[in-house]
């Protein structure tokens, strides 16, 4: 999504120089349909997802779907492959839909997605409004979008996750009484597959699950999240390969760091940042430990794994330093495999403000370096006070090369600016 001065619009680019940083080839604007517009305040980039689709000739080709505008201040559901074929699935006057509320989600080549509906309903005289949600599936077509059955009259549908041939959503159904379940996990094996609920919490209060996150085992896939209990707490839970029966993760044995318990504070913020790294699954959470000497033993929010069936802390990289004593990981980014794979990610250590960490799996994460110069030293203010480069845009090539844009002086040393870096191979940083 870019503008040229005539307003916003899809590009695409066929990537023929990929292989020279920073240029894409040939860079084109998409065709786009007279009524299609965009919403100012909207990040498509964000909304466009990738799947395929066998046109009218029966060629299958990749294309984008995106919600925008289709005039008359109405919203669609939108298909492009880029090249001059930009088509309208459904739109919001069809079948009473109010929203788009999720972006859709592509398993396995079946898209799926949630339409609001308000609904008019009258009784004992009285006319009202009610809305629920509608979960569909298509295959690209307006003729192929349909209802899922057994998902039309919900209360609530979010949370849309393709895991492997499945999608996972949370979900509350709406019923009452002795069999509610409340918002629980939901999930559908394949497109003519029953929609199964699991039920987490049992009483009808719901688990209010998210965070849905696949890891690949040797027996399937498992499948992690994080839901709030009964007593509030927030808690890791996974679902084995093939099972049904939810259960809970082991936190940090007694004495040892663990994840803090507390329904006053949920120790995964946002998101913990799932990773599946060497085997293992990282994440980021708010933990305590007997070795803090701050209240509560808070550690604040560091990086931590699942080892053996068992929550671990990896490190904590800002250990009793400030009243503000989370490193606060964040874009925990996989580069290259095997033996040589390294886990890359942001933190701040106290000391030297946002800074690009990596870990090869064993004893601490390493800050990175700028030829052979931490880069932490390589971002100061006139006064010399460190000021953290600021990594952003973390992006893994094929060959093991991990690229980012970072606050550094140029090459006279003499202002501050944005450049874009890369961490090649292993240990040190170089600018592009």
């Amino acid at each position: 999504m870019a503008t040229d001065g005539t307003g916003r619009s899809l590009w695409r680019a066929d990537g023929r120089n990929a292989a020279q940083l920073g240029t894409l080839g040939s860079v084109k604007k998409v065709a786009l349909p007279a009524n299609l517009t965009f919403n100012p305040g909207a990040d498509v980039n964000a909304n466009l997802v990738a799947g395929r689709f066998t046109n009218s000739q029966g060629v299958a080709e990749d294309v984008l779907y995106f919600v925008a505008g289709a005039g008359n201040g109405q919203t669609a559901l939108w298909r492009t492959n880029g090249q001059g074929t930009t088509e309208q699935i459904l739109s919001l006057t069809d079948r009473s839909i109010e929203a788009i509320p999720e972006l859709p989600v592509n398993v396995n080549g079946t898209l799926y997605f949630v339409a609001s509906v308000r609904e008019t309903l009258q009784e004992d005289g009285v006319t009202g409004t009610r809305q629920r949600f509608v979960l569909y599936r298509s295959d690209g077509t307006a003729s192929g979008t349909t209802e899922v059955q057994g998902v039309t009259n919900f209360r609530q549908i979010q949370r849309l996750t393709a895991i492997g041939n499945t999608l996972y959503f949370s979900g509350f159904d709406g019923v009452t009484g002795p069999n509610a379940t409340g918002e629980e996990v939901w999930r559908i094996t394949s497109p003519g597959a029953t929609p199964e609920v699991i039920n987490v919490v049992p009483g009808g209060g719901g688990s209010l699950p998210r965070n849905f996150f696949g890891a690949p085992t040797p027996n399937g896939t498992e499948v992690y999240f994080v839901v709030t209990g009964s007593d509030r707490i927030n808690r890791l839970w996974r679902l084995a390969p093939g099972t049904s029966q939810p259960a809970l993760v082991t936190n940090g044995a007694v004495g040892t760091p663990r994840i803090v318990e507390d329904p006053n504070l949920d120790p995964f913020r946002a998101s913990p940042n799932f990773t599946f790294f060497n085997d293992q699954i990282y994440f980021t959470a708010i933990g305590t430990s007997p070795n803090s000497t701050q209240l509560g033993g808070n550690i604040g929010q560091e990086l931590w794994r699942i080892n053996n069936g068992r929550v671990e802390l990896v490190a904590d990289l800002k250990p009793n330093t400030t009243s503000d004593f989370s490193s606060a990981p964040g874009q925990l980014t996989v580069v290259g495999s095997g033996a040589s794979a390294l886990l890359y990610f942001t933190a701040d250590n106290g000391t030297s403000g946002v800074e690009l960490w990596s870990y090869n799996g064993t004893g601490a994460p390493s800050l990175i370096e700028l030829n052979n110069t931490p880069i932490l030293d390589i971002n100061q203010n006139p006064t010399g006070r460190t000021l953290g480069s600021t990594p952003q845009n973390l992006t893994a090539d094929e060959d093991g090369n991990l690229y980012f844009t970072a606050s550094a002086p140029n090459l006279e040393n003499t202002e501050i600016g944005l450049e874009l870096l890369a961490a090649q191979r292993r240990w040190n940083a170089n600018r592009v």
